[in-house]
């Protein structure tokens, strides 16, 4: 770039020139190579820190998942061993014969039966998470009238802990719409609610 300008006035016949000079070729070269290099800089250093991010966000997320599936064993392991010990205690107890009444006999029978339907239903939850995890559980779904349904799963309930001086009721003011769901699935959550309540 050239700027020429010539003095007016009573100055001698004088111009000023001024211009820059093109600068080598090498040197063009290199301070295109640099500003490449610095956008290349900068967009690696962003996808490591993406990289970075991401990475962390992964390892926290199957460490929380770890964590669950450790409380959950936990949990179904103290879940199991309560209705196993009363199965055995009552199991021992008839096989020697030291349960003298008829009544306690059969009471003793009620709580064999009704431990057992616990475990059943356990192992029931067992694999429906197992099968849910592996995206493999279907469901059945139908339009189901939530009245007599809960009427006779409390019932059910009802008749198994009865043993226990448990009361279950189900008091239903006005009618209940029905809803699309599947029967066995809106059962079973159901009755681990109610049984959740009676053991806690």
């Amino acid at each position: 770039m050239t700027v020429k300008s010539s003095f007016v006035g009573n100055f001698p016949p004088w111009s000023l020139e001024l211009y820059q000079q093109d600068p080598p070729l090498f040197e063009m070269l290199l301070a295109s190579r640099r500003g490449i290099y610095l956008y290349m800089f900068v967009l690696l250093a962003g996808i490591l820190i993406f990289g970075l991010t991401l990475t962390i966000r992964i390892v926290s997320h199957e460490l929380e998942l770890g964590r669950m599936k450790s409380d959950f064993v936990s949990t179904i392991s103290h879940e199991f061993k309560s209705p196993l010990t009363s199965i055995r205690q009552l199991a021992e107890m008839l096989q020697t014969g030291r349960v003298a009444s008829d009544e306690r006999r059969q009471r003793y029978y009620d709580v064999l039966l009704e431990q057992s339907e616990r475990l059943s239903l356990l192992i029931d939850n067992i694999l429906d998470f197992a099968r849910m995890e592996e995206g493999k559980k279907e469901f059945e779904f139908e339009m189901i009238d939530m009245g007599p349904l809960l009427e006779k799963t409390v019932l059910t309930i009802q008749q198994q802990v009865r043993h226990e001086e448990f009361t279950i009721e189900a008091k239903i003011d006005a009618p209940l719409p029905a809803i699309q769901a599947d029967r066995a699935a809106i059962t079973q959550a159901i009755t681990n609610l109610i049984d959740n309540a009676i053991k806690y």
